[in-house]
């Protein structure tokens, strides 16, 4: 009752609460391997101050109001991330009310993208860095981190088109050899379709960006007149 608006739907302020959790889990699951071991690195590295996550911005579409009593599910998972900022896209869903084809098929109510960073004191870490620590990236000579996106961008792109892109990404993503010797095929393959995935969701996410400095850039105008 408490999170209902005028018309007894749930209010579109409390989406947010309920974002926040399942954001909060889902960055727990993904970090918190790795999370200490990244500090103490970074550490070493010079870099000094205490560890922390902070939300950038969230943008939410609502679709079908959520009445009173409707029972949904909030889920969360990462989408892309670049050299700064962690992308999560996150949907609330119920159960199809309407006559369902298929057996526990549900309907979208909300969708959201939001942006995380991470910083030790004011160093920025990359989500990269944080996803190898927590062995969620496959363990290479190299991190992907240290290969210009461009690059890799253009051997994604390359390689949809069939112009020989899929070994420039080979090479990207297996620029040097671990010390315990050479990648497999299945480690190497698993590189190149992570990389695939980060750049499709970061084509997704692009346009979110752009409303992001967009937005920014509207309000810094008014401000000035």
């Amino acid at each position: 009752m408490l999170e209902s608006d005028f018309n007894w739907h749930k209010s579109n302020s409390t989406y947010f609460s309920d974002l926040d959790i399942s954001r909060l889990v889902l960055i727990t699951r993904i970090y918190f391997a790795g999370f200490s071991k990244c500090s103490k690195e970074l550490a070493a590295e010079g870099h000094t101050g205490r560890m922390s996550l902070t939300l950038g911005s969230v943008y939410c579409s609502f679709r079908r109001p959520l009445r009173l009593y409707d029972r949904y599910h909030v889920s969360s998972r990462v989408l892309a991330w670049d050299r700064k900022w962690l992308y999560i896209v996150s949907w609330f869903s119920r159960p199809c009310k309407k006559r369902p084809q298929k057996e526990g098929e549900t309907e979208i109510i909300a969708c959201a993208l939001s942006k995380y960073v991470c910083k030790k004191g004011r160093f920025t870490v990359p989500p990269e860095r944080l996803l190898l620590a927590s062995g969620l990236l496959p363990a290479q000579g190299t991190p992907l981190e240290q290969t210009p996106f461009s690059a890799r961008s253009s051997a994604v792109e390359n390689a949809s088109q069939g112009m020989g892109g899929e070994a420039q990404l080979r090479d990207a993503v297996n620029l040097q050899e671990p010390k315990r010797g050479a990648m497999s095929e299945q480690q190497r393959q698993w590189s190149m379709d992570v990389e695939t995935e980060r750049l499709r969701g970061m084509d997704v996410a692009s346009a979110f960006i752009s409303l992001d400095d967009l937005c920014f850039s509207e309000v810094a105008q008014l401000l000035q007149v």
